[in-house]
């Protein structure tokens, strides 16, 4: 198509030259290739924060349950229901995350706000509360996942080998 249109060019006017000659398809390719590179950067690194974050949440609420394993075997040695220690390991996970979470919504409601009177969002809100909803529900369901291993191993102590142990 580019010979014929060479040719085309060439029999109407010997001075004007093709340059740069493509699809409407590989122009809009090519505009947009930045702005997606952009994209999938910030994703890439939304989705290493979100895994930092579950791991670290995780690290902590492994770590405690170390610390109180014998606090949590003399709870279950006293009456205390495997179902209560696993509610109350996913309920520290879930207020860690909450208190995070609080911070977090406060902070980029500030910076959204910052970054529209700067001009940089083009077309947005800064305030859009299906995204700051969504966000809000995946990072408590992660948070909830992150949580759960570490209260399972909680639940799933036995109270006679950790009085023993300790």
């Amino acid at each position: 198509m580019i010979a014929a249109l060479r040719e085309q060019l060439a029999q109407a006017d010997r001075d004007i030259a093709l340059y740069r000659v493509g699809s409407m398809d590989e122009l809009v390719s090519k505009s947009a290739a930045q702005p997606r590179f952009q994209t999938m950067l910030l994703t890439a690194f939304a989705v290493l924060a979100l895994l930092l974050s579950a791991l670290g949440l995780y690290s902590v609420l492994s770590y405690m349950v170390a610390q109180r394993a014998l606090e949590i075997g003399l709870r279950m040695a006293l009456g205390a229901q495997r179902e209560d220690v696993l509610a109350w390991i996913l309920r520290r996970g879930v207020l860690l995350a909450a208190a995070g979470l609080a911070a977090g919504l406060a902070a980029s409601v500030f910076v959204t706000r910052l970054l529209s009177a700067s001009g940089m969002l083009y077309h947005i809100e800064p305030f859009d509360p299906l995204t700051f909803g969504a966000v809000t529900l995946l990072l408590l369901v992660v948070s909830v996942i992150a949580s759960s291993a570490p209260a399972v191993r909680a639940a799933n102590l036995d109270p006679v080998q950790t009085l023993r142990d300790q």
